[in-house]
């Protein structure tokens, strides 16, 4: 039994390691390439027409916000087609479908749908909205985002690319007080400036967000919309693509949209472990056709594992510590005593460990602002909270599928 353990520790030791060096080569790469995307091809003289899909569950708070943003974007109105699918009718006292129907009526490239039986999941409404999609081009919203206003020219220029299936932009997090606002706002710099950008660099694959997002509509309504049944049905959707035909996912760092984090644990636990859950989900869907895939190469697929993986990297860690225990109690450690299993175990630790706070540093370093680092050991214990909210994601998973259960969809709140 010893020896079996001992293998299983080597076997998560290599792999949380090679997680780590994937943080560090990526951090290495966006802080010494140099940022050759000039202003005149962003912007490139290219106009199609655009629609752009906001699902709303509850969002009284927000959504005025974000409506008034999309009348103030840069991109012609006559090309523009706004759909907002108010999920939660009724559900918030008809507060959300007031500010969604004042401002369909004042401007008529606004649509609104108000879904009766909604709050099923976000694909379902999604799927509803595209049915009504006219653009070329399909760039989606969350309710509580604030995109820059030159987002859509940002974004259309990669589509004059006929292998280009959908573009990632750059999501940061609006300034809020407290100290999960300020984690969130580390790990998208750490995920989007360097993560993202870094595979973009690389050739890589990009993994679309669910939202500031814009997808080729033609090929969205090919692949049947978004799947209803996976609750990561952005990161469910890259992989579609990925095995589309040899469609690629880009992203634009220049497409820039803020979003409102949560200010609470629970809030933040929540959405996490639906992000874990749906993106388990994938893994098991997409696994063994990305690998099997022609379409891409062997570098391409290696970097698709790792992202299905991303949520099984915290489940590994905290079985990695069980083990390390259980092999230091038995007496039988890998190297020659305890002492240096438990410094070899310390040291492991640390350097995966602090993978992502460098990748946040990193991210830091490339936007020239250091002041969201003094948060950097929050985002340290977030690491191992993800440890207790990712394996219970993988159990629920494991309990829904033998029930023949799908877990309940929880909303996220905004605009408190």
């Amino acid at each position: 039994m010893i020896d079996v353990l001992s293998l299983f520790f080597l076997i998560s030791a290599i792999i949380i390691l090679a997680y780590a060096v994937r943080h560090y080569v990526f951090g290495f790469k966006v802080l010494t390439s140099e940022n050759n995307c000039s202003l005149e091809k962003m912007l490139a003289f290219y106009n199609p027409t655009v629609t752009i899909i906001v699902p709303a569950y509850k969002e009284e708070r927000v959504i005025g916000r974000l409506l008034g943003r999309l009348v103030e974007l840069e991109y012609p109105k006559d090309l523009l087609q706004v759909i907002v699918v108010n999920d939660g009718h009724g559900k918030d006292g008809g507060r959300s479908a007031e500010i969604i129907e004042a401002y369909s009526i004042k401007y008529p490239w606004i649509m609104a749908i108000h879904r009766l039986n909604g709050g099923a999941g976000k694909a379902r409404a999604l799927n509803e909205a595209l049915d009504y999609a006219t653009g070329e081009i399909t760039v989606f919203f969350d309710a509580d985002y604030l995109p820059n206003r030159d987002i859509i020219q940002r974004f259309v220029p990669y589509f004059q690319d006929p292998l280009c299936g959908a573009v990632q932009g750059y999501i940061y997090v609006l300034p809020a007080k407290g100290i999960i606002p300020a984690i969130v706002r580390l790990e998208r710099i750490g995920g989007y400036r360097v993560d993202q950008l870094a595979r973009e660099k690389l050739g890589l694959m990009p993994q679309l967000g669910g939202t500031a997002m814009a997808c080729r509509t033609s090929l969205l309504k090919s692949l049947g919309g978004f799947d209803p049944e996976v609750l990561a049905e952005d990161t469910d959707l890259s992989f579609r693509i990925f095995e589309s035909s040899g469609f690629k996912v880009r992203y634009c760092e220049h497409a820039v949209a803020g979003e409102e984090a949560p200010t609470t644990l629970l809030p933040f636990w929540n959405q996490r472990h639906r992000w874990a859950y749906g993106h388990f989900q994938c893994a098991f869907k997409h696994w063994l056709s990305l690998s099997k895939d022609e379409n891409l190469n062997i570098w391409e697929k290696i970097d698709g594992l790792f992202c299905l993986g991303i949520y099984l990297l915290p489940i590994l860690i905290g079985l990695n510590w069980i083990l390390t225990l259980m092999l230091l109690i038995l007496g039988k450690p890998i190297l020659p005593s305890n002492f240096s299993m438990l410094l070899m175990s310390l040291l492991y630790f640390a350097f995966a460990g602090f993978g992502a706070p460098f990748a946040a540093f990193c991210g830091c370093l490339a936007e020239d602002n250091l002041g969201p680092l003094k948060s950097i050991f929050g985002l340290v214990l977030c690491y191992f909270l993800n440890v207790f909210i990712c394996t219970k994601a993988f159990l629920d998973l494991i309990y829904c599928s033998v029930r023949r259960k799908q877990l309940a969809w929880r909303h996220t709140p905004h605009g408190n």
